[in-house]
């Protein structure tokens, strides 16, 4: 993400800080729907993120206010990063401020316990600020699209029917759980592992109020389970 003169300034003001404060910026990786970058001030490592598309469908600001309400619910667990910021009127658009989490990456199965931990901790709560979602029906419809893809990409249209009766006999089968925050993309690029071996879980911006097994299943998917050193 690119940082003008007048972002820094802004996220300063917000924090409290002199425009002369000695700052540096450095670059962070890009996710699907938000901008990242660092910035060391005051001897402080803080994330700047700017939405660039919402999952929702919400304006920038309320975007990043809700992921900022998610994270001061999630602040007594210990679990995601600490929000220390909103800055709603920077000239690039709005940021959401919050403490860099240190740690290195998820390492698969030696490190489940860890994240089961921090997950039993996130299903405790159910906040009154994000929308409830039938997981099921939400699920169907996501893998419904990436068939829809893998069909127009020339996968054998039986084999497409096939997964989808499959996902769909499957979900009925299953009786949903008492509906919970759920953080919904467990993947194991959203997941550090901090020295002492506790889990902390980034990107917050789909979570929502759903049944928990919606993150069980994710964290034991392929997409986290297989990436990493075992």
């Amino acid at each position: 993400m690119r940082l003008a003169e007048g972002d820094v300034r802004a996220v300063l003001g917000e924090l409290g800080l002199a425009a002369g404060a000695d700052v540096s910026v450095r670059p962070l990786a890009a996710g699907a729907y938000h901008e990242h970058a660092i910035l060391e001030v005051g001897g402080r490592d803080l994330v700047l993120r700017r939405c660039v598309r919402s999952q929702w469908g919400l304006p920038a600001r309320e975007q990043l206010a809700r992921e900022r309400a998610t994270l001061t619910q999630l602040a007594p667990t210990g679990v995601a990063p600490a929000p220390v910021a909103l800055v709603g009127e920077a000239p690039g658009g709005p940021l959401l401020v919050e403490e860099l989490v240190a740690g290195r990456p998820f390492a698969s199965a030696r490190d489940l316990p860890a994240l089961g931990r921090a997950i039993a901790l996130v299903h405790a709560l159910r906040p009154g600020h994000l929308p409830e979602v039938n997981a099921r029906e939400a699920l169907l419809a996501d893998g419904g699209q990436w068939l829809d893809r893998a069909r127009r990409g020339g996968a054998p249209a039986a084999s497409v029917a096939l997964l989808r009766d499959l996902g769909r006999r499957a979900a009925d089968g299953a009786a949903p759980g008492p509906a919970s925050l759920v953080h919904t993309d467990l993947n194991a690029g959203n997941i550090l592992v901090t020295a002492s071996g506790a889990c902390r879980l980034l990107d917050w911006e789909a979570a929502r109020v759903a049944d928990p097994a919606w993150d069980l299943a994710h964290a034991v998917s392929p997409t986290t389970t297989r990436v990493g050193p075992r």
